[in-house]
């Protein structure tokens, strides 16, 4: 993930390589947290079923793919803003 972009390699702008660096990570957290900010509702607050009474286990099988993606993996989002 932490890869430098060709341009970056090739003497390109560093400051524009940061801003992205960093929003990716704001975004990237911010998904991570309304996954598990959700989750937590749906079980927790709301009691909502399946979600309320599936095992640990489930909810973890359930959302660690979303997580992974979320941390590693292609989340679509690539202009700086």
């Amino acid at each position: 993930m932490n890869h430098k972009p060709l341009v970056l390699a090739a003497g390109g702008d560093q400051h524009a390589w940061r801003q992205a660096q960093t929003r990716d990570r704001a975004v990237r957290s911010g998904l991570i947290s309304s996954q598990i900010m959700g989750v937590a509702m749906m079980r927790y607050v709301w009691k909502i079923e399946p979600v309320a009474s599936m095992t640990d286990d489930e909810v973890v099988a359930a959302i660690a793919p979303n997580l992974q993606r979320y941390i590693e993996g292609d989340i679509g989002v690539t202009q700086i803003r």
